[in-house]
């Protein structure tokens, strides 16, 4: 028989392709990499995270002879967390596996071409998530008046290629994701004025919000939690726990509007309180502009330490011994200030191929078509967050 099988082809997917899909994966989603991975707290589609909040009342000093102090006990509470599905999906038909003067090498090229594209694809959609704020929210849109040119309220995400031409978008409220537009494709960008094209004419305001098509129900979000959320600029609700509701402000992490310059000295305040509070920062990711706003700072210094160069193709300067690392996928006009062992990525296990039948190409019933599936169900987490610091407010055009 001519060409390749499916249980060769189904060889090479395992054995060739699975590994570096796994590699790329971890190495170049900045937050997923630094953070620890934790099966242990798992508990089928939910991650359950039991906290010690209080310390005994049961200690003191007695006189001699006198009344030992009444007992006391801890208090406990506990983080949960769902767990999130997030897939890469690619389809080849029958046709293309037909292969032409039995030349295998051909289809394995365009399969192997699709598959790497879809771990990049994926790779950069799951880097978003981890700096979202839990909403779901890819862009908020600005004033456009009843036309398919959508304004967006600034070119933050245009920049990061968040938004592209082809990709599958909802318009519409908080409360209802596509209101205004319902899987319609980009079909044009623009970051000057910023904008996106679609086809639908509509009307926005900054009431309105631009979703990847499917990725939220209305208040309910298929995305993983992000940075924004975990590290958020007010007392947010994060693992079921409300940090603005009275006896829970332990569960609040430490926030600064710094409206201003960055200086050393704000640096400094945030690395101090986090020790206070018991932890300690072991990295600060930002953008490349608030990096190069630091850089600038140690111009003054008598010697500053070379850039170091971290896993994944990052690049970090140091403070306080610590990376000062950018991200272009970090949101613009902050610092997180991560006290990481605070933090987890709660996972049953890595990115891999939906094989569960034995096979990575998987037939399409009803159609001449094959496809396989790229797949990782996940959270992103919090252990202890008043030990995490953001700030923000800075002024930043992101490089």
């Amino acid at each position: 028989m001519a060409g390749a099988t499916l249980t060769t082809l189904d060889d090479i997917l395992k054995n060739w392709y699975l590994p570096p899909v796994i590699r790329q994966l971890n190495d170049e989603v900045l937050v997923l990499q630094r953070i620890e991975n934790s099966k242990q707290n798992l508990y089928g589609k939910q991650a359950v995270v039991p906290l010690s909040i209080t310390r005994t009342s049961g200690v003191g000093p007695s006189p001699e002879g006198g009344a030992l102090v009444d007992p006391g006990n801890q208090d406990y509470d506990q983080a949960t967390y769902t767990l999130k599905y997030v897939y890469g999906r690619l389809r080849v038909t029958g046709p293309s596996m037909e292969l032409t003067d039995n030349q295998a090498g051909s289809f394995l090229e365009s399969l192997k071409s699709e598959m790497e594209g879809l771990m990049v694809d994926l790779k950069k959609d799951v880097a978003r998530q981890t700096y979202g704020d839990g909403l779901g929210y890819v862009a908020t849109c600005g004033t456009t008046s009843s036309s398919a040119t959508v304004v967006l309220n600034t070119d933050e995400a245009l920049r990061k290629g968040d938004l592209y031409v082809g990709m599958l978008v909802d318009i519409g409220t908080a409360a209802d994701e596509d209101s205004l537009i319902a899987g319609e494709a980009i079909t044009d960008v623009t970051i000057a004025t910023p904008s996106i094209v679609v086809t639908t004419a509509i009307s926005t305001s900054t009431s309105n919000f631009v979703s990847r098509k499917d990725a939220r129900s209305g208040t309910t979000v298929y995305e993983i939690d992000g940075l924004a959320k975990l590290v958020s600029q007010s007392a947010n609700t994060v693992g079921g726990i409300d940090a603005s509701a009275t006896g829970k402000e332990y569960w609040d992490n430490q926030r600064d509007n710094d409206n201003a310059n960055l200086t050393l000295d704000s640096l400094m305040q945030a690395e101090n309180k986090v020790r206070i509070a018991g932890g300690s920062t072991t990295s600060r990711i930002t953008t490349h502009g608030m990096q190069r706003r630091f850089f600038n700072l140690l111009q003054s210094q008598v010697r500053y330490t070379e850039p170091l160069d971290l896993k994944g193709g990052f690049k970090s300067l140091e403070f306080q011994g610590k990376p000062f690392i950018a991200d272009y996928q970090a949101p613009h006009g902050s610092i997180f200030h991560l006290d990481e062992p605070g933090l987890a990525v709660f996972s049953n296990k890595d990115f891999h191929w939906a094989d569960n039948d034995g096979h990575v190409l998987k037939w399409r019933s009803g159609y001449d078509e094959w496809e396989a599936i790229l797949r990782r169900y996940l959270q992103l987490g919090a252990k202890r967050r008043n030990t995490q610091y953001v700030q923000y407010g800075f002024t930043d055009s992101g490089f």
